[in-house]
């Protein structure tokens, strides 16, 4: 079972972990600070390194109660002490877009009751679909408006997590 670090510190950077397992061009760690794939946000990349090695680790994705970190390079052994490096500047980029998803959900749903039907982030850009059918100019103006004001405000931000099944009740 992997510790999931990036779960309770988003701003870790780096983290030491002993490797637990190798699987077929991945590795399983003890802990890890890398995000893996989940709910349209993409996976953290970055750098395993341990003494005589290293290798850039290029996607993450659970697997029950394991991460798998997929590697290029050769994997270190099982039971080797690593330290994990984030690539910072992608992290911090999803961040920011998932906050500003979630500030452009508010004020759609606040403004047009439209809820959220799909979405997805890359590092550079963001989407959300919404059950919204007159999208006019007028319309995008004043969502865009009031979402700027908002942020601009400066409001902080609190991070909750929510056990799944009443995540699921909760309205998108």
């Amino acid at each position: 079972m992997t510790e999931l670090r990036f779960a309770s510190d988003a701003y870790l950077k780096a983290f030491d972990a002993i490797v637990q397992d190798v699987r077929q061009g991945t590795v399983v760690l003890e802990r890890t600070a890398f995000y893996a794939t989940g709910g349209g946000q993409p996976n953290d990349t970055g750098l395993l390194s341990w003494p005589g090695g290293e290798c850039r680790v290029l996607d993450v994705k659970k697997q029950g109660d394991d991460v798998l970190h997929r590697i290029e390079g050769e994997p270190p052994p099982v039971g080797t002490r690593i330290q994990g490096a984030i690539d910072w500047d992608r992290r911090y980029a999803h961040m920011r877009h998932h906050t500003a998803l979630h500030v452009l959900c508010g004020v759609i749903c606040r403004l047009y009751g439209a809820l959220v039907t799909g979405g997805q982030m890359y590092t550079d850009r963001a989407r959300m679909d919404f059950a919204l059918e007159d999208l006019s100019p007028d319309r995008v103006a004043r969502i865009e408006d009031e979402a700027n004001r908002l942020m601009a405000e400066g409001h902080p931000i609190h991070v909750k997590v929510l056990p799944r099944e009443q995540a699921f009740q909760t309205p998108t």
